[in-house]
């Protein structure tokens, strides 16, 4: 780690070669290595770095994928070839693990918000004018994107219960204990049902909520918290309205209800539609 934060503080000043050098820890068959890396390439971040993280982003092995998305997502420019890598991490058809699918969520998210972050920076000229206007069609794409990859996802059952239901009692440990598959490779964690009285109170149905989860629904989820916490395009709200309030009505993962329900919280974009009293 050490190293990689000296590449990293090199990597900012310019130097191509430290770059070069993440992207070569990122490839290791090491994974202490390859997370080292993945941190210094997301603190370097910039064109340069991301240039160099592109080449891992369809490797073989799913480990340097998911290092290559979670380090473009932490420093990566909006550019067509960083959101069409990342958009193509997310679709199932293209990426089969469950672990890559929910990074480049997260990531898509992280890169909308640092370009609204950096927006309005360039001077007033043409050029920046256009690449103003390619920015927001990129931020549309990742929220098109989101929303599609919020439709193929589905709930899987809690990887804490057996196939009847009952709680594993040979992990008894918690949740670091399970143990994932090759494809469902990352805990996506338990999915706890609230209590009767807590559903009866808030006038739920009783039997809505289920011990199902997807790390990747929620990692969908906290992407578009993020991007709701900013403007959104007048064209995009009326999808957005209708994607989470499908989501809010149906979905049987209690966290995944309440995290979508803050959505309508953090813009006031969606006041306008009427989607509060939805």
């Amino acid at each position: 780690m050490g190293a990689s934060h000296k590449l990293a503080r090199l990597g900012q000043q310019g130097s191509l070669a430290a770059m070069e050098a993440l992207g070569a820890g990122i490839a290791s068959d090491r994974e202490s290595v390859r997370r080292a890396a993945m941190y210094g390439a997301a603190a370097t971040g910039g064109a340069a770095m991301a240039k160099i993280l592109l080449r891992h982003i369809h490797s073989d092995a799913k480990w340097r994928r998911k290092a290559a998305c979670f380090a473009l997502g932490e420093g990566a420019p909006l550019t067509t070839a960083v959101v069409d890598a990342l958009i193509t991490r997310l679709k199932e058809d293209d990426e089969p693990s469950v672990y890559v699918r929910s990074v480049a969520a997260f990531a898509l998210g992280c890169v909308y918000r640092r370009s609204i972050a950096h927006a309005g920076s360039s001077s007033a000229t043409t050029n920046a004018e256009a690449e103003a206007l390619q920015q927001q069609l990129l931020r549309g794409r990742i929220i098109a994107a989101l929303l599609s990859g919020l439709d193929r996802e589905q709930n899987r059952l809690d990887q804490g219960l057996r196939a009847d239901g009952m709680r594993q009692a040979a992990n008894p440990f918690g949740a670091k204990m399970w143990r994932p598959t090759d494809i469902n490779d990352v805990c996506e964690g338990g999915g706890a049902v609230p209590p009767e009285p807590i559903l009866a109170e808030k006038g739920m149905p009783i039997c809505r909520f289920e011990p199902v989860c997807s790390a990747v629904r929620g990692a969908i989820g906290m992407s578009l918290v993020t991007i709701c916490t900013h403007p959104v395009a007048v064209e995009t709200v009326a999808g957005l309205v209708v994607a989470l309030s499908r989501v809010i009505l149906t979905d049987k993962n209690v966290v995944t209800v309440v995290r979508f329900l803050s959505h309508f919280a953090k813009n006031e974009s969606f006041t306008k539609t009427g989607s509060r009293q939805t």
